[in-house]
């Protein structure tokens, strides 16, 4: 499977929210959760990059046969949400990082720490 920067941000932004399970095979349980974002994916997709965030620590999270259940950000966590929160900046992070055709997680975070960079730049240009 692909690594989804869009699904790793999602669980990172609800994950800050309020803590949460996803249950494999289980569509309709997942859905009912009343989580927006869980809707967006399927239970293998949410799972594999629950797994990866957690791999990264970027989570704190159980991960289980059968579910996942995410509790908190780590530290990294809250560090890399904060670069990539913003719309505007999560939009063209992701603008650049298909326009140079790199999307690991350390690449995103890095365009995203440059173009935050450049937006202060820019601020006190004016």
């Amino acid at each position: 499977m692909k690594m989804d920067i869009d699904c790793i941000r999602d669980i990172l932004l609800q994950a800050e929210e309020t803590p949460f399970t996803v249950y494999r095979d289980s569509d309709d349980d997942n859905e009912d959760s009343g989580l927006p974002f869980i809707a967006k994916y399927d239970d293998k997709t949410l799972l594999y990059h629950i797994d990866i965030a957690d791999e990264l620590g970027l989570l704190k999270a159980s991960i289980c046969i059968g579910m996942s259940s995410v509790y908190d950000l780590s530290a990294q966590g809250h560090l890399f949400l904060a670069d990539i929160r913003e719309e505007n900046v999560w939009n063209k992070t992701k603008e650049i990082s298909k326009q140079v055709g790199a999307s690991s997680l350390d690449t995103v975070k890095q365009i995203a720490v440059n173009v935050i960079s450049s937006l202060v730049s820019g601020y006190f240009q004016k």
